[in-house]
């Protein structure tokens, strides 16, 4: 038989995993969306600021397909809250601030997705310590 009562949670105590949980699904749908805008521009139904995917040169071309796969499957793991979906989202974001600030003469600037990555990863940091620090207690 299965203990239905201990598998009860308590919905009034205040837990840094439960807020870890809906930080990591909040980030899961932003880069789902994110993938699936990127697919929208690689398969034709829009445009990378006003140029269609293939006109694009191939080294950025090769970044959207990457990024597309990378965010996608990212997402899903971060929802399923899983460690490798963890490690695929730090890879991405990573990945995302080397492009925008190391090769900037390939991929541009993007400031407010550099700035974005780091404060996203910082708050993950955050919440990894306090909810250690919790279990801990």
């Amino acid at each position: 038989m299965i203990d239905i009562e201990a598998l009860k949670v308590d919905s009034r105590k205040f837990s840094w995993r439960t807020v870890m949980t809906v930080y990591m699904r909040v980030l899961s749908v932003l880069w789902l969306l994110a993938g699936v805008v990127i697919w929208a521009r690689i398969i034709g139904i829009a445009q990378f600021g006003g140029i269609w995917f293939w006109e694009l040169p191939v080294e950025i071309q090769v970044a959207a397909v990457y990024f597309a796969v990378l965010s996608l499957v990212a997402g899903v793991g971060l929802w399923l809250t899983v460690s490798w979906g963890t490690v695929l989202w730090l890879l991405a974001a990573a990945s995302q601030i080397i492009f925008h600030t190391v090769m900037t003469d390939m991929f541009g600037s993007n400031t407010p997705a550099v700035i974005g990555n780091v404060l996203t990863v910082l708050a993950y940091l955050g919440l990894v310590f306090l909810m250690e620090r919790e279990e801990s207690k």
